[in-house]
């Protein structure tokens, strides 16, 4: 052992000691300890050519994601749909498939397939951050694909969601407005006068009040 060739003075030197018995133990777990140091090494490049990977799948997914944003405003909105599902498949979990995602739904919306532009616009709002500033857009969007399909009782909730989450006291009268006319479709005509009421009452800055005012007259002058 080390400890042998250690004078006796050196012997009663605690720090002394304890570096000699480190460098026994290394000795006997050099095979072990160097194994560990090149998994942690491994570990370390691997992350760092993952990262780099991710990095470059987000700059050319973005650069696809401009080019579905251009076929949206030209309203081309078949190649948009085919462009949105390349992105989706070709660069899965970045952000631009996210976003990918909602030009989709807008996409089916446009052409009147409110059954695809629901299923996306879920998908969507499944995995957006509550706050996005494009989450209570997207809510109002499922909102009207359901009301489309006549799905009154979920658009009717959609638009309320839309309302407490939108920053626009505007947008917040419109989607209540929407709620109640949902309401009144399903006849359920004591939560469309509610609705109606706090548009009336609380929105007043709005020009949605007085529609809602107007409504609400309609409502009670049937008796309902």
């Amino acid at each position: 052992m080390t400890e042998l060739h250690l004078t006796r003075r050196q012997k009663q030197d605690p720090v002394i000691v304890t570096w000699v018995r480190f460098q026994d133990w290394f000795m006997d777990n050099a095979r072990v300890v160097l194994g560990v140091v090149g998994v942690i090494v491994a570990v370390v490049l691997i992350g760092g050519l993952w990262l780099k990977s991710r990095a470059d799948a987000e700059t050319k997914a973005s650069g696809q994601l401009a080019e579905a944003s251009a076929l949206y405003w030209r309203g081309e909105y078949g190649p948009l749909s085919q462009r949105a599902v390349d992105i989706r498949h070709e660069y899965p979990s970045t952000k631009a498939a996210a976003e990918a995602t909602r030009m989709l739904g807008d996409a089916y919306f446009w052409q009147g397939d409110f059954k695809q532009a629901t299923n996306f616009y879920q998908e969507y709002l499944k995995d957006v951050s509550a706050n996005s500033p494009l989450r209570a857009g997207v809510e109002r969007s499922l909102g009207q694909a359901q009301e489309s399909q006549r799905l009154f009782k979920d658009a009717a909730v959609q638009y309320e969601k839309a309302a407490k989450d939108s920053p626009s006291r505007m947008d917040q009268a419109d989607n209540y407005m929407s709620a109640a006319r949902c309401y009144e479709a399903l006849t359920d005509y004591a939560r469309a006068k509610t609705t109606f009421d706090k548009v009336a009452n609380e929105y007043t800055d709005t020009p949605m009040a007085n529609e809602a005012e107007i409504r609400l007259g309609e409502i009670q002058g049937q008796g309902k």
